[in-house]
């Protein structure tokens, strides 16, 4: 019974904070229109959330370009991700290198939110994607996706016109995946 009464709390304290859509890149172009716009097309009026980029070549004229194409259309901030050993001020190496895992601990610590979302760059999210993310915050589930690596990706209005599709480019879990139910993974 408390583990019950714990959950239904962890359920609605997740489900009122709002999401945090943390959006990491490293990329020259990261295609930050495609997201936005797809993004955009999906928010209602009652949605709580934030987008925080972690940008790995972050600048004041990058943040002012990406917040031109946000268009006050979402709550935004861009970040720069911490520095570890391996990046920023005090790397040990000689180059900078990107580790998506540092950036999206980045994202978690600017997260204002209780729910926390990772898309990564160039990315155009499908329809219904924010319904789901609105459906797994609700009920405080915690949520694993796959991803289909495209090419020569035509985009308009955050729509996936046409592409290519990478046969070699799937990620290993999509054959486990379930549009409708959750889906156990071994492991």
């Amino acid at each position: 019974m408390l583990h019950l009464r714990r959950r239904k709390a962890l359920q609605r304290s997740a489900s009122d904070a709002g999401v945090s859509i943390v959006y990491t890149t490293y990329r020259r172009e990261p295609r930050f229109r495609w997201f936005a716009d797809s993004l955009a097309a999906q928010i209602s009026d009652d949605d709580d959330f934030e987008v925080v980029v972690v940008d790995g070549m972050h600048s004041q004229s990058r943040t002012a370009e990406l917040e031109r194409l946000v268009r006050g259309r979402f709550t935004f901030r861009c970040v720069p991700p911490k520095p570890t050993p391996y990046r920023g001020p005090f790397r040990l190496t000689g180059v900078d290198y990107w580790a998506a895992s540092s950036a999206r601990n980045t994202g978690i610590v600017h997260a204002g939110k209780g729910y926390v979302v990772f898309v990564d760059d160039a990315c155009v999210l499908m329809p219904g994607w924010l319904d789901e993310v609105r459906r797994a915050a609700k009920s405080g589930y915690v949520v694993g996706g796959a991803y289909r690596k495209r090419h020569e990706m035509v985009v308009e209005d955050g729509r996936l016109i046409r592409s290519r599709i990478d046969v070699a480019g799937r990620d290993t879990r999509w054959p486990l995946g379930h549009d409708r139910k959750p889906v156990k993974i071994d492991g």
